[in-house]
């Protein structure tokens, strides 16, 4: 939406999403620049989107090599309503049998220590919920200035300030009057029963309050 920035807008994940340092690292960073068109967008911010490498601790001295002065933008949803909407995405896509509620046993009992990888984690639907600590992992490489954190409820209920917030961040122009649209709404409506959703938020609640803390902001999650 916005003149100074260039990012692949192409709504289907699999072709916007580069996934440069999780899985293509061995392509090298010519590679990287051609996927972001780097010469043809040179005078713009360019970006790229991965949710991935937030959870995955290995990519993030491999970001730092690239560019030590990243700017990151994280956006943070209810950690609960994450792990269901991920389930339901797998269910999509025919990559999961289980229902939530046993899925969500799997994980706990059988997947808690596993390796964080890009295979791995497309089943860790718990364990992607607890940011706080996957922000201090971040922090080992890039100071809290070089992030910014937006809450997706937030964002979604006052689009044109989130985003103004995030231009001011990036030291752009903001815009009035944009019609920003959701994205990636799913068909199921299904809701989490809610006894199981009371046990996740209070599995999640520890996590919560430090990242709270840790931002000075409240979330409105527990």
């Amino acid at each position: 939406k916005h003149p100074q920035i260039f990012i692949d807008n192409n709504k289907d994940p699999e072709k916007s999403e580069v996934h440069f340092f999780d899985l293509k690292w061995k392509k090298g960073i010519e590679w990287y620049k051609k996927q972001l068109k780097f010469e043809k967008n040179k005078n713009k911010i360019i970006g790229e989107k991965t949710p991935d490498l937030m959870y995955l601790e290995y990519t993030h001295p491999y970001m730092h090599f690239v560019n030590p002065f990243l700017k990151i933008i994280l956006i943070l949803r209810n950690p609960v309503e994450r792990a269901y909407s991920h389930w339901k995405l797998n269910k999509k896509n025919n990559n999961e049998k289980l229902s939530f509620s046993k899925a969500i046993s799997f994980e706990l009992k059988n997947l808690k220590n596993q390796n964080k990888t890009f295979f791995t984690s497309g089943y860790h639907y718990i364990n992607r919920g607890f940011y706080y600590q996957q922000i201090k992992n971040l922090l080992k490489w890039f100071p809290m200035d070089n992030m910014l954190v937006l809450i997706s409820e937030d964002v979604k209920n006052n689009m044109n300030k989130s985003y103004n917030k995030l231009y001011n961040f990036l030291h752009i122009d903001e815009l009035d009057n944009v019609n920003y649209e959701l994205e990636h709404i799913s068909k199921n409506k299904s809701k989490i029963n809610p006894l199981l959703y009371n046990k996740l938020i209070n599995i999640f609640k520890k996590d919560i309050l430090s990242l709270e803390k840790l931002l000075n902001i409240k979330t409105n999650w527990i």
